[in-house]
């Protein structure tokens, strides 16, 4: 049995607390159009006008109660309570889910959710603005929360099973060495409990327990309320909310301040060791895993002051120095890199500089005096000139933020956390680290770095020798390793450009031939050597890629032009021939110039009907861009590849990526013979258990063949380019570097590999047994109809909609039904690969929930064939459409990049973007139905269920 762990009331815990909010206070009451207050029985608000236009008044109730606030009977009780929150309450009794009730004041899903983290337990409201009605059903809502959530045994019994299927639908690939590392932290951090039987707990709690956690810990003196929009009367704003939770009863007794950061502190330094019990790679028995953890108890205490908080900013400057020196280090004894994290930042651990590390245990010592020495470098050497330029750049570019999201956060960890706020905050630190000096920064060092690690863990499969290493053994490696001599940090190598100026002039500028355009507002161009360039120059919407370039090329030859027995050798040939380097220049150098030129990206493909080669980077650097580029191009040197080495980093990589998820997906591929991967982003690549035997079934000399037949044809290559750019400086660059490219193959025909035309002919149902273990069981359900004629762009669009329309239909399973599900879908798809479409519902559940569940959707496919589509539905789904295609999302640079891509690709007529959002709007649902009957027919029906059992 679980045995109760005691949590003692602490009156002193709470008075310091208080006393130390009292010092972050001052300032915060100097911000201008900032309301907030301290209700008599505990309950603090805050109240935020922003002065540019939002879409959204922000909503945010703060619990301070998590993970670290249950007992060892009230595991994943905090978590359970967020999900009951969405249950029927007082004020929303056919629940906050409930797409009607939601349509009626101008919401749909994406503007409520809940999220549980070690800390404290979140939940969210986006009201419209100026909607009176709206903004009182949040604060109703969270009153409801707040003080009488209906804790039904019916409504536990429903959500318990949603709690597992989210707790192992991001892990279930993972799920025991998760488990592992769950449990070390267990042993090493205070407030942590054990995952070993963490599924039985979640089905067998007593009902009692929640309700204990619900009434010791939602209390008003726990609970803020933050509200940030554009507030015209904030007196009014401020009156609702003290009226709403003004008589939330006043708790009569004190609650114990639970602090992990502190409470570490206090601890001795721990040493603890983990056995990962089942699960592992066999051919991984031998390694181990080593976390380190160095304390930072100056800077957990100190937050709540100017000075504080610029020491803790520069601990994330320090956290990213280390982790580039890190990834630079010769470490022989290690296996792969190692890493950092900051964990008060990431993760909820208590305030550390954390590194892990994996190794042998015959290399143990030496893997750990390895690691000790970027830290002792930085310590005693400090930071280099030309990283902490760099690593200043980046920092200050992240941390701007939208007004908002600056506000919700700012004011989240004013209250939960202590941090320090004042007027301009951000202004004031940003600017503080534009001047902050590389010798102060490396007056800091000294203070994060003066001891060794205090607290060190380890992770080994059972068997394994570490398991053996005595505490006093470890820390005597490390303390040898502080004693022993530091030599000089040497900086790498910068490379900013893959060629001299003596090269460049060598590189003349090739003729070229101005084309029509193919897409309206672009320009295209054809070099001398046949390569076609698309270029659109143009201001993206503000956003993710605003000042980059964007540069993707394809040519329609792929595996599908060689032998079925050759498809594994196509699809892993570029993976095999950058593996060390390309074009005569090792991996080490791309990566320099990729980190001098700020290339995001830089990658290759060879798929089934296509290859392509992509890279992303700044708009400054867009000559080193299309060096890069270049490269793929040059002829491959044998000498240069080593296969074995390639075989044995891809294997180990691609374990580390197994994902049950894509190998459903695969599996569906399979069934219905498409041998072309999906993309993502342009980008397509093997993923799952596929991709690990496909490593065996490549054929060095024949893949090595294929990348020279793939990249030896300048002319068969499309480029396409985008940005804010003018042309007039990118086609010199063009003429340069891909206008010198040289065919390295002369004769090259294509004669595609013959494959079975897949014609739906459902009903069909494939029962497919999975040979990992699984958590639960897959379904999909798929209505598949082959295109006749030219792709209707109109069509696909419906078929978008229609899925949103099953999306919504399938929340019932959830809400309504009460099932345990928390990964399910509805879609409509268009795939220009194979020209077909697709209409499917797709749920990961318990296997004995699998065969209700698919009546259940049979069900839903009658009602949608017989029109029974509520109206709010129908509107939310075009709304959520919307949203992906108004002109100002398809203008952020990766959107349209993609969705000029495709048109190139496929050579389909260009639609003006407008035209998208006015079609949408004009959806009637005599098209739903009308698709419904046209796609939702069981001859087009195929049914795929993957498992571990026979079902």
């Amino acid at each position: 049995m679980i045995q109760l762990k005691k949590r003692l009331p602490s009156l002193i815990w709470v008075l310091l607390f208080i006393s130390s909010i009292v010092q972050a206070q001052e300032g915060i009451k100097e911000i201008e159009s900032l309301r907030s207050g301290t209700l008599p029985n505990g309950f603090q608000y805050f109240i935020k006008d922003v002065e540019n236009p939002v879409a959204k008044t922000t909503m945010r109730l703060y619990i301070k109660a998590g993970f670290d606030h249950e007992d060892s009977l009230q595991q994943q009780m905090s978590h359970l309570i967020e999900h009951l929150a969405f249950k029927p309450t007082l004020h929303t009794p056919t629940s906050i889910k409930d797409e009607a009730f939601l349509d009626r004041l101008g919401m749909n899903f994406r503007d409520i959710g809940g999220t549980t983290s070690n800390l404290h337990t979140r939940y969210l409201f986006d009201a419209p603005p100026n909607h009176p009605k709206a903004f009182q059903t949040g604060l109703a809502w969270f009153k409801d929360i707040a003080m009488r959530l209906p804790l039904t045994s019916e409504h536990i019994n429903q959500e318990k099973g949603s709690v597992w299927q989210e707790l192992i639908s991001g892990n279930q690939d993972y799920q025991d060495y998760y488990k592992a590392e769950r449990n070390l932290e267990a042993q090493l951090f205070p407030f942590r409990q054990s995952y070993d039987q963490l599924s039985q707990h979640i089905q067998n709690f007593s009902h009692k327990e929640l309700r204990r956690f619900y009434k010791d810990w939602y209390r008003p003196d726990l609970m803020a309320i933050v509200v940030v929009g554009n507030l015209n009367d904030m007196q009014e704003t401020e009156k609702l909310i003290q009226d709403t939770f003004s008589d939330i009863p006043t708790p009569q007794a004190s609650y114990p301040h639970i602090d992990i950061h502190s409470a570490q502190q206090k601890r001795s330094p721990q040493f603890k060791t983990q056995v990962w019990e089942k699960g592992f790679d066999p051919e991984k028995k031998e390694e181990v895993e080593y976390h380190w953890y160095i304390r930072q108890p100056e800077l957990v205490n100190s937050l709540h002051t100017r000075e504080g908080y610029k020491r803790y900013i520069a601990f994330q400057l320090l956290s990213r120095v280390l982790h580039q020196r890190l990834k630079e280090a010769n470490a022989p004894a290690l296996i792969g890199s190692a890493k950092n994290k900051d964990t008060y930042s990431y993760g909820g651990n208590p305030f550390s500089l954390a590194l892990y590390f994996t190794t042998f245990p015959s290399k143990s010592k030496e893997a750990f005096q390895q690691i000790a020495m970027p830290l002792l470098q930085l310590k005693e050497q400090g930071v280099k000139e030309q990283e902490w330029k760099k690593i200043k750049e980046d920092y200050l570019k992240e941390s701007l933020q939208s007004e908002v999201f600056y506000w919700n956060e700012e004011l989240r960890d004013y209250w939960l956390k202590n941090e320090v706020l004042f007027p301009n905050k951000q202004k004031v630190f940003h600017q503080w680290v534009q001047e902050l000096s590389i010798e102060k920064m490396n007056a800091y060092l000294p203070q994060f770095l003066s001891s060794p690690p205090k607290d060190i863990g380890i992770i080994a499969p059972q068997g394994n020798k570490a398991l053996n290493f005595t505490e006093e053994e470890i820390r005597a490696w490390v303390e040898e390793a502080y004693r022993g001599p530091v030599p000089m940090y040497q900086p790498p190598k910068v490379v900013k450009s893959l060629y001299n100026e003596i090269q460049k002039e060598e590189l003349p500028l090739v003729a070229y031939t101005t084309k029509a355009p193919a897409i309206p507002e672009t320009q295209e161009i054809v070099l001398s050597n046949g390569v076609r360039v698309v270029l659109k120059p143009y201001q993206p919407t503000p956003g993710v890629g605003e000042q980059s370039i964007k540069i993707s090329g394809f040519s329609l030859r792929g595996a599908a032009c060689y032998s079925s027995s050759d498809y594994y050798s196509a699809l892993n040939a570029t993976d095999l021939v950058t593996h060390q380097g390309v074009g005569g220049i090792n991996a080490k150098e791309i990566q320099s110039l990729m980190d001098y030129a700020e290339i995001m990206n830089c990658r290759s493909y060879i798929d089934y009907k296509e290859s392509s080669l992509q890279a992303e980077g700044n708009l400054k650097h867009t000559e080193e861009i299309l060096q890069l580029l270049s490269l793929y191009f040059q002829p491959v040197n044998p000498q240069d590849i080593d296969f074995d080495a390639w075989q044995k980093e891809a294997l180990e990589t691609r374990k580390s990526q197994k994902n049950i998820q894509e190998d459903f997906r695969n599996v569906i591929r399979k069934v219905v013979q498409d041998s072309a991967i999906p993309p993502s982003f342009n980008f397509r690549y093997l993923k799952g258990e596929q991709a690990i035997l496909s490593i065996g079934k490549t054929e060095e000399k024949r893949s090595l063949e294929i990348y020279q037949h793939v990249f030896g044809k300048p002319e068969q290559w499309t480029f396409l380019i985008t940005g804010n750019f003018k042309t007039e400086d990118v086609i010199p660059l063009l003429q340069r570097y891909l206008g010198n490219i040289k065919p390295t193959v002369q004769k090259l025909r294509c004669t595609p590999t013959r494959q079975k035309t897949f014609k739906a002919s459902g009903p069909v149902k494939k029962e497919i047994l999975s040979n990992i273990p699984m958590e639960n069981g897959m379904y999909d359900a798929s209505y598949y109809q082959e295109q006749k004629g030219k792709n209707s762009w109109k069509e696909t669009l419906e078929l978008r909609v229609l899925g949103q329309v099953i999306q919504r239909k399938l929340n019932r399973l959830r809400y309504e039904k009460g099932f345990s599900v928390y990964n399910f879908g509805g879609y409509g798809r268009y795939d220009p690969e194979v020209k077909r479409y697709r209409l499917y519902f797709q749920v990961a559940c318990h296997p004995k929930e699998l065969y209700p569940i698919q009546k259940e959707i049979q069900f839903i496919v009658k009602e949608l064939r017989a029109g029974e589509i509520p109206k709010e539905y129908l509107k939310q789904a075009k709304q959520n459409m919307k949203r992906r295609y108004n002109v100002s999302y398809l203008k952020q640079h990766r959107q349209l990049h993609e969705l000029l891509f495709q048109h190139l690709r496929y050579e389909e007529a260009w639609v003006p973007l407008e035209k998208y959002e006015t079609f949408i709007d004009n959806i009637e649902m005599e098209d739903m139905v009308r698709l419904s009957k046209k796609y939702l027919k069981e001859k087009n029906k195929i049914e795929v269920i993957m498992s571990d059992e026979a079902l």
